[in-house]
């Protein structure tokens, strides 16, 4: 899985995904805002930090572990 911010380095990430040779590709945006204020959205410390992170990057996350898990998907909390 990769998790980019498209007010960061997200935007160019998806290039190093298939350098990996895997078939299994999931990719996460978080982005909010036009490409020309990227200087204003979403950047790499928000995927920890911001108040919205737990919605948009986190729990996306857990799904994707819950889903990659042997045993079948991660129930939802």
């Amino acid at each position: 899985m990769d998790v980019g911010a498209d007010g960061g380095i997200g935007p160019i990430t998806p290039y190093c995904l298939s350098l990996l040779g895997s078939e299994d590709i999931t990719e996460l945006d978080i982005g909010f805002l036009p490409e020309d204020q990227a200087l204003f959205d979403y950047g790499h410390i928000d995927l920890w930090i911001a108040d919205n992170a737990p919605e948009f990057v986190w729990q996306p996350i857990l799904d994707w572990v819950g889903d990659h898990t042997q045993g079948g998907p991660h129930p939802h909390h």
